[in-house]
């Protein structure tokens, strides 16, 4: 029995400092959207944008806004992995093969009693596939996760499937 308690409670830290990685993580990019958006008056199109200056085709921003490119102050990000034009996220973070983030607009807190009024548009960084016992963490390190009923008010969301995500901003 104690080495069954032993194995559970390693398993349990690991998806805990999985969620809190990713959490950490989505906070990074967050920030270095935040930083691009306010040097270059958009967000970026997609977060290849944050590494290197017009790389990748991502001359223009979210929602066909054009950056201004001279006001370009990055990278925003270093040190991370670009699957095309989003960032990937390692296997031991999200505890699945194939994560990776994106910069996505939507709606995801709008049915949500306690976050609306964020505005018509939702601006979101969005991970996934994401391992359940990850997602969960994630939850917890964020306070909560709207989605799925829960009436938490919490930038966090989980989206269909095995996908999270982080609200960030909103769009007019």
């Amino acid at each position: 029995m104690t080495i069954i308690a032993a194995i559970s409670a390693y398993f349990l830290s690991m998806a805990s400092t999985r969620g809190h990685a990713l959490y950490n993580q989505t906070l990074r990019i967050v920030h270095a959207s935040q930083f691009f958006a306010s040097n270059t008056g958009c967000y970026p199109g997609t977060l290849a944008a944050l590494g290197t200056a017009g790389a990748n085709g991502q001359a223009t921003g979210l929602d066909g806004c054009v950056p201004q490119q001279n006001a370009w102050n990055g990278p925003y990000l270093t040190a991370l992995a670009f699957n095309g034009q989003n960032v990937r996220i390692p296997s031991d973070q999200s505890g699945a093969t194939g994560t990776v983030a994106q910069i996505e607009t939507g709606q995801w807190l709008d049915g949500n009693p306690a976050m609306q009024g964020r505005g018509p548009e939702e601006i979101a960084i969005v991970l996934g596939p994401v391992s359940s016992s990850a997602q969960a963490a994630f939850c917890k390190a964020c306070n909560g996760c709207a989605g799925n009923g829960q009436e938490t008010a919490s930038a966090c969301f989980t989206a269909s499937g095995d996908s999270i995500g982080y609200v960030f901003a909103t769009a007019q």
